[in-house]
């Protein structure tokens, strides 16, 4: 089903919990908006995904990813996590560092770096990560 021609049908695949590593790898191999953002919210990919293909993802730039990224970040296991998080502390759009710096997962001393953020609400949402 992953390789299927019908994108709608690799999307509503991607939302799906339970898929195995293989339709994870094959999903993400093909590039679709949709898709892709479907799969940043499964368990699998997060548990699977390389970094290189985060990296990939990054410079993309689609914003609902990379706020998907950016709110979850720690729950991917084959990332290096800090440089992710690094990268998109310096993302242009204010509401993706307010996604990261709203993580659980991000380290307090970055959310203390963002505290000097040009955006009032990533540094609000900073402070509130800190307390």
């Amino acid at each position: 089903m992953a390789e299927a021609g019908n994108v709608q049908v690799r999307r509503n695949l991607a939302y799906k919990d339970n898929i195995n590593e293989r339709t994870v790898e094959i999903l993400s191999e093909k590039y679709d908006a949709e898709t892709m953002r479907n799969l940043f919210r499964n368990k699998t990919f997060k548990e699977t995904a390389s970094q290189d293909l985060i990296d990939k993802m990054i410079e993309l730039g689609d914003y609902e990813i990379l706020e998907n990224l950016a709110g979850s970040v720690g729950e991917f296991t084959q990332i290096e996590g800090e440089a992710v998080m690094g990268k998109l502390a310096k993302h242009p759009e204010p509401g993706i560092r307010k996604a990261l710096v709203s993580n659980f997962h991000v380290p307090k001393s970055l959310k203390k770096n963002m505290l000097k953020d040009s955006d009032p609400d990533v540094v609000i949402a900073a402070m509130q990560g800190i307390e």
